[in-house]
């Protein structure tokens, strides 16, 4: 929670005070951080201005239900999408897939069982296809941050690998407050991903073989009064050989118990 200042207000007619409360502050050096140069965010930060899933939707033969969506530049690849009462059919248990368009046939499933359709609560699905249309990230929306953000590649042979970005961004996330701010941190090696809201951006680098990763997290992002509230960012790279990540630069920008309301 961000805490305004305010100056006594000078009105005409009127002489406004405003109180500030400071919050509970346990961060530790925290940088103040140089101002962000003017520069387009990357794709999963930028909106998601883009065409949804119907207006992509193409024809095609299909093993799975729903509509082809997002097809692969080269149009060898798309991704399955279900409409609301196809949804409803399967209780809203449902999967994105990934299908060949010469067989027809599904090749890997995306978000098994939780996956986009139509008019899902707080949902949304973007592909980002990288040149030569061999991988693509899938980011799966939720209501405070993404559900999943995944890499799916395609080797000469057809086999799948798929790599989750959320893990590892989770993972430096939480040791950036381990480093900061110990005192409302104190889990280095649980689960992060389930106690961090991570919004991830990313684009392929011109080699193909990593990712440019610019993501945002939150810790309580409902600010519930005596409750810890966090937030940061980085920028990085992300290696789609090792599945690693390495930070280029990183900050926490707040950390603070909210304070109870008056």
């Amino acid at each position: 929670m961000k805490h305004i200042y305010h100056p006594i207000l000078a009105l005409p007619a009127l002489l406004l005070f405003v109180c500030p409360v400071a919050p509970q502050s346990f961060a530790q050096d925290i940088p103040a951080g140089e101002a962000a140069q003017e520069k387009a965010p990357l794709w999963g930060l930028d909106g998601g201005e883009e065409q949804g899933p119907a207006e992509t939707a193409i024809e095609a033969k299909s093993s799975v239900p729903g509509l082809l969506v997002f097809p692969s530049p080269d149009k060898r690849y798309a991704i399955s999408w279900l409409l609301r009462d196809e949804a409803e059919k399967a209780d809203y248990e449902v999967s994105n897939h990934l299908v060949d368009l010469q067989t027809g046939q599904s090749i890997v499933k995306l978000a098994d069982g939780d996956g986009d359709f139509e008019g899902r609560n707080h949902g949304g699905m973007r592909i980002l296809w990288r040149e030569g249309s061999r991988a693509l990230v899938y980011r799966m929306e939720g209501k405070w941050a993404p559900r999943e953000v995944a890499v799916i590649e395609i080797d000469p042979a057809g086999k799948i690998r798929e790599t989750n970005l959320k893990k590892p961004v989770a993972a430096a996330f939480a040791a950036l407050l381990t480093q900061k701010a110990p005192a409302i941190w104190d889990n280095p090696e649980g689960e992060a991903s389930e106690y961090l809201d991570c919004n991830i951006g990313c684009a392929f680098n011109p080699d193909g073989k990593s990712l440019a990763v610019e993501a945002e997290f939150e810790m309580n992002p409902k600010q519930i009064p005596g409750q810890t509230y966090a937030a940061g960012r980085l920028t990085g790279t992300f290696d789609l050989v090792t599945g690693k990540l390495t930070v280029a630069s990183q900050e926490l920008t707040e950390a603070m118990v909210v304070k109870e309301e008056q």
